[in-house]
């Protein structure tokens, strides 16, 4: 009798197993079978030897159909794949603000931050990897989390928000949308399991190839009309407060994953054009976001500027098309830093501070929401200041006055044209046009103008970069002084933006360092010479040049030390021995004095 209950008992409990092991087996078996697909945030580069990169199709991880992803991609940053010891790791992340619209990384925040910390921690290896591009949201942050965390990162930078409601799985996107939050987060759970990867592709046969055609159709447009055409959420509509949840929830879950793995956070306020940008869709409603602008107009011409800018934001807040992030964001922003890990960065209001009257518009933002350059500076300059003054990379910074900073920007004159023809083919579609317009290029009357044009085609970036670089180079040896100058500035920055790029290439450094010297920039010299000899420390060349930098910017004690290693390679290479005996001399005669 015993034994009947016991056998029943077993028999019960591996039928209710069985649904479970059969399920089990299924993923094991169609993971063996290579079944389905993997999309990770990370892969390495087949270019670079022992380098990562982020992955150019991690979009597609969100659609069942690949061919229904829009095309969107991540810019490419190599990072080593084992960090190394002693170097500091930053990962940024954010929609196309973040990654540097229309300019791209050396326009980002990612390439200002680069470029201002050779100057104020040259002698601190820096990794700066970007994780942004358009559309993502919160969604697509916390999805990436984990595997940002892999990489071991020692801070994080994040710049987000604006799209929160027409961003891909956004509660008012065409794109990926799901029926709730807690629908959406429980598919980024499911998502890599190839069960589920299985049941979506067996929905697909099911359906038509509508859905294809209609991606493709929309690619053919800008991404803003592919995400929202018609999608109208009025202000503390269920919809709109839906994205208040969704920004604030998936927020807090983010930032309490990095808090666990004590990763500190700088997360910035949002900044948008206030002034000059009418309301995408205004309703007829007592209170619109029409009226509010047209307010805030009149109190401009009367002076009343704080008024102003209360009746500008009420007007963003109240235009109907989401692609705005409304002033409510800003305040969850600002409530995340009572995290012990999280920091505020006030971008909006650095940016604020330096517009007219004290309300953002053109003069630093090129339409809706993506900064100029000017935005772009001041948004790294934000994320500098606190960086600076928490002391997350070292105790000490040099100084480096802003002024000069700005000057300094990894932006060429190539970029500002290839830059603002991609806003005038944005601003010349929907929302900003409601038919789409064509738009010229103009003439094509300089070499910069040229360049800018094949640019905007070209998928060769290195080789364009390369005639570039030779261009400036031809030029610096012919004609007036002055003229001369100014062509070997323009090639320092391409050959440092070659390096910034490619961050394996000893002769890429190699040039930038030679460059810079040649223009009298001893500092970022001697950054580029160094790097130079890390890469190929047994290149004599390499070494004389990093050793006379040092000594021209009296660092007499390591530049002997590099002096000698060239004399362990070749005992008797005479410009190095006369090299060290003139240090050693100055040496001996700054011991005395």
């Amino acid at each position: 009798m015993s034994n009947n209950v016991k056998n029943k008992k077993i028999f019960y409990l591996l039928l209710t197993l069985f649904p479970v092991i059969l399920l089990v087996f299924i993923e094991v078996a169609l993971r063996v079978s290579s079944f389905g697909y993997d999309y990770p945030l990370f892969i390495k580069s087949k270019s670079m030897q022992g380098y990562l990169q982020p992955n150019p199709e991690v979009i597609k991880r969100y659609f069942s159909n690949p061919e229904l992803a829009p095309d969107i991609k991540p810019d490419t940053f190599f990072f080593k794949q084992s960090k190394t010891k002693g170097s500091f790791r930053i990962v940024i992340q954010g929609g196309s603000t973040a990654a540097g619209f229309p300019f791209g990384r050396f326009g980002s925040l990612q390439g200002m931050l680069q470029q201002r910390f050779k100057r104020i921690y040259p002698d601190t290896k820096i990794e700066i990897i970007s994780t942004a591009m358009s559309a993502i949201n919160s969604y697509a942050m916390l999805d990436f989390s984990d595997e940002i965390i892999k990489i071991n990162p020692d801070l994080i930078l994040i710049y987000a928000g604006h799209n929160e409601y027409l961003g891909i799985m956004g509660v008012g996107s065409n794109y990926a949308a799901k029926s709730s939050r807690s629908t959406s987060l429980l598919f980024l759970k499911l998502k890599n399991l190839k069960l589920f990867q299985l049941m979506q592709s067996l929905v697909e046969l099911f359906q038509s190839n509508t859905k294809i055609v209609e991606a493709q159709t929309v690619n053919k447009r800008n991404l803003m009309a592919t995400v929202a055409k018609n999608k109208t959420i009025d202000f503390n509509s269920e919809t709109y407060n839906q994205g208040l949840e969704q920004f604030s929830g998936n927020l807090k879950l983010l930032l309490d994953k990095y808090k666990e793995h004590q990763i500190p956070v700088l997360i910035s306020t949002l900044a948008s054009n206030e002034k000059d940008q009418t309301p995408f869709s205004s309703s007829k409603e007592k209170l619109n976001a029409k009226d509010f602008f047209d307010a805030a107009q009149q109190y401009l011409i009367e002076g009343d500027y704080e008024l102003a800018k209360e009746a500008f934001t009420k007007a963003s807040d109240y235009d109907l098309l989401r692609f705005r992030a409304p002033s409510q964001f800003n305040q969850i922003i600002r409530n995340t830093i009572d995290r012990k890990n999280v920091f505020l960065v006030d971008v909006q209001q650095r940016i604020r501070n330096e517009s007219k009257n004290g309300i953002i518009g053109f003069q630093h933002m090129f339409e809706h929401l993506h900064p100029n350059a000017r935005g772009y500076f001041l948004m790294a300059e934000s994320f500098v200041d606190k960086i600076i003054n928490e002391k997350f990379v070292a105790e000490y910074a040099n100084f480096y006055p802003m002024d000069l900073a700005w000057n300094d920007i990894p932006l060429t004159e190539i970029d500002l044209i290839t830059a603002k023809f991609k806003i005038q083919t944005l601003v010349s579609d929907y929302p900003f046009t409601e038919k789409k317009q064509s738009v010229a290029f103009g003439e094509v009357n300089t070499f910069e103008r040229k360049i800018a044009k094949r640019k905007l085609t070209s998928h060769d970036w290195l080789q364009l970069q390369r005639e570039i670089l030779q261009h400036y180079q031809v030029n610096a040896k012919t004609g007036p002084d002055i003229d001369k100058l100014i062509n070997l500035r323009k090639a320092a920055k391409i050959a440092g933006i070659i390096f910034d790029a490619f961050p394996n290439q000893d002769k890429a450094a190699w040039i930038a360092g030679k460059l810079y010297f040649a223009i009298n920039d001893t500092k970022i010299a001697e950054y580029y010479l160094k790097h130079s000899v890390g890469i190929n420390p047994t290149q004599i060349e390499y070494l004389m040049n990093y050793a006379y930098s040092l000594y021209v910017n009296r660092k007499l004690n390591e530049s002997l030390l590099i002096l000698e290693r060239v004399l362990q390679i070749e005992t008797r290479h005479q410009q190095a021995l006369k090299q060290k005996l003139r240090i050693s001399r100055e040496l001996l005669s700054n011991e005395k004095n």
